[in-house]
């Protein structure tokens, strides 16, 4: 590779701002997933209640269209960003706008369809975008993990 970039070094430079050997220190530390967030009544459907709703330790990145078109009713389906190492598996008991809810919010596992590449997903900043009224979440107890405790039983599981 060395040679190679010594032969070619003015096209590497008008690439490239630095090129440097590849460390364990180089992986990434977040991901982005889409998961499904059941329970949630269609009237808390907007992206500041999405926001809520999906954490702290998580980022909305983007809301699905058929969740801004109302297309499907059953969830609510969300891109969010988190760490590498955490797997979305959630049920959490919520006070939102005086309602006492249990949400489950569920990583999806799929498999990459060309619909994906074309963009069948939208930003929540989309003219499609739902609102709703002023809306307040109150997050209290966690029934259940957010999985590391399968995914680790899974990988010794699978290792051993």
């Amino acid at each position: 590779m060395v040679e190679l970039i010594k032969l070619n070094r003015e096209w590497f430079d008008s690439i490239f701002v630095s090129i440097k050997p590849w460390s364990v220190a180089r992986l990434a530390s977040h991901k982005e997933v889409w998961v499904r967030c059941y329970v949630l009544p269609i009237s808390l459907w907007n992206k500041d209640c999405f926001a809520r709703v999906v954490g702290e330790t998580t980022t909305l990145i983007s809301i699905d269209n058929a969740t801004l078109l109302w297309e499907n009713l059953q969830y609510a389906r969300l891109k969010i960003r988190l760490e590498i190492d955490r797997y979305v598996r959630v049920a959490k008991k919520m006070k939102i706008n005086d309602h006492l809810l249990s949400i489950f919010i569920i990583e999806e596992f799929s498999v990459f369809t060309f619909d994906q590449c074309n963009g069948s997903h939208n930003n929540y900043e989309s003219s499609h975008s739902i609102s709703s009224s002023e809306t307040y979440v109150q997050q209290s107890v966690f029934s259940v993990g957010s999985g590391e405790e399968e995914r680790a039983a899974g990988l010794r599981r699978n290792s051993g």
